[in-house]
């Protein structure tokens, strides 16, 4: 795999970064798990939001996502993204993190640090994205995005 995520990610609109996670996690790659932070246990490849997300902006797809969590996810990733700057990529993470539990603070104090486009907050509270997130909570995030 050879994409240049920071370099996409940097050029992304605050709407299209959202929307990349939203779209994660209606699509995801993964079998999602909030809690796993890309891991694969016999042949499950687990994700969270932002697992998903990277993988949404990368196009990677699950058997690609396989054979880079097989074995220990840091030197996977490290492998993945060649050339890539793995503390990026392990920031932007934290920041998609913080953004699905409704931390517009959080995801902007990254971005900042990130170069990467930051989020105007708007009225409507954000819900926390957990394992059992619907449709409805993502329309939320829809939202947020539209008003960027």
């Amino acid at each position: 795999m050879k994409h240049k995520i920071k370099r996409v990610i940097q050029k992304m609109t605050a709407k299209e970064i959202i929307m990349a996670m939203v779209e994660g996690l209606r699509n995801p790659t993964t079998e999602i798990n909030m809690n796993t932070y890309g891991t694969s246990v016999k042949g499950i490849c687990y994700g969270c939001a932002a697992t998903n997300t990277i993988c949404s902006i990368a196009n990677i797809k699950h058997n690609e996502l396989l054979k880079v969590f097989e074995s220990n996810r840091t030197q996977s990733m490290n492998i993945a993204f060649k050339g890539e700057n793995f503390r990026f990529i392990n920031s932007f993470e934290s920041a998609i993190d913080d953004l699905r539990q409704g931390d517009i603070d959080g995801y902007n104090d990254y971005a900042k640090y990130l170069e990467i486009a930051t989020i105007t907050d708007i009225e409507e509270k954000l819900p926390v994205l957990r394992n059992d997130y619907t449709e409805k909570k993502l329309e939320v995030y829809v939202r947020l995005a539209e008003a960027q």
